[in-house]
């Protein structure tokens, strides 16, 4: 079909799937097409102008008058055309750009470390320290966390608040490694995390996010991804995350179909299989990062009491913007502009201004 003179399928090198991720250069050049056709137009009457003289004054060769006036006919689509390509290999161009981005881009620290092969086998039992922690997203951009320091005992339940750009997501970013330390170190259990492969640091712990990750497969299969349980044990599980009796009876049971982002499950279901998941590891440093932000208050209450009993010797540290959702935890952080502006129990802090406010 044509547009302004270009045809999307005009390139003998584009699928119609191509034509789909061009459309949008593809539509801004389409914005030239009026000014493309006004220089065709402009073009063919002063052609016409020059031959109408000429046939007046009995000069030139009617034949190449002719040709001279159908190749000028043809210019408003080859000015077209010419448009469609340049903004065509402007977007092949982008590709390119892009896996050189890629190809310089500083790969991530090794996944496995001498050091981990001396761990204790149970290790992390959850004691974590931040010690003057400083970290930046990128290379030549300002902090966001600012000489933190705090100290998590294990099988404290931490909630960590503050305004939007304070840094509470950025405290996850720091104990997964997602952005390698600026300055200072975190120790687990006396161990510095810096030292440590990245597999085996990110296999001790467990996050869960505020989006729900759920597989295109069965229940079985979201809760014990890699088979190591029995069905009793799936089953005790299923029970402490209070949704036995929701698969029971459901077609199937364990078997039962989970759809591609568990689009069959309520959003605060589809939370409490990951929270299973999650007791499949037995992980005792356990993250959630507003975990039940796009929950109702009700299913907020019933998530943070699956918590509460489920990992109840595991170190929590929850971050959330409802400030009832952390209200019952051993120990609050209040963060502001990447420091520790106030650290203490609920209790304590309802008296602080900062935290008030």
């Amino acid at each position: 079909m044509p547009i302004g003179g270009m045809y999307l399928s005009s390139s003998p090198f584009l699928s119609p799937y191509d034509d789909s991720l061009l459309l949008f250069p593809l539509l801004t050049a389409i914005r030239l097409s009026l000014r493309t056709a006004f220089i065709g137009c402009m073009c063919l009457t002063l052609t016409i102008f020059s031959l109408l003289v000429g046939r007046y004054f009995d000069i030139g060769d009617p034949v190449m008058m002719s040709l001279a006036l159908m190749n000028v006919m043809s210019i408003t689509d080859n000015l077209g055309w010419m448009v469609r390509m340049i903004a065509e290999a402007e977007m092949r161009l982008n590709s390119v750009e892009r896996m050189e981005q890629y190809a310089s881009t500083p790969p991530e620290a090794p996944r496995r470390q001498l050091r981990d092969a001396r761990l204790p086998p149970h290790w992390p039992r959850g004691h974590i320290v931040f010690a003057d922690y400083q970290m930046r997203y990128r290379e030549g951009l300002d902090l966001v966390l600012r000489g933190v320091s705090l100290e998590i005992e294990a099988g404290e339940k931490v909630g960590i608040c503050g305004r939007t750009g304070a840094g509470k997501s950025s405290i996850l970013n720091a104990l997964f490694r997602i952005c390698e330390s600026t300055g200072g170190r975190i120790e687990m259990d006396g161990v510095d995390i810096a030292t440590l492969g990245l597999d085996t640091l990110r296999s001790r712990m467990t996050i869960i996010t505020q989006d729900p990750c759920l597989f295109a497969g069965t229940v079985r299969e979201n809760i014990d991804p890699f088979a190591t349980l029995t069905d009793v044990e799936v089953w005790h599980i299923l029970s402490q995350i209070q949704l036995k009796d929701k698969v029971a009876a459901m077609e199937g049971q364990l078997e039962a179909a989970v759809l591609e982002g568990g689009s069959n499950f309520l959003a605060g279901e589809k939370q409490l299989l990951c929270l299973g998941r999650a007791l499949t590891k037995q992980s005792k440093v356990v993250l959630l990062d507003e975990a039940t932000a796009s929950c109702d208050m009700e299913t907020d209450t019933l998530i943070q009491q699956v918590v509460r009993t489920a990992f109840k010797e595991a170190t929590v540290i929850t971050i959330a913007h409802r400030l009832e959702t952390i209200m019952d935890s051993d120990k609050l952080v209040v963060m502001r502009d990447g420091t520790v502006e106030a650290v203490g129990p609920p209790s304590q802090l309802l008296h602080t201004s900062f935290f008030q406010k």
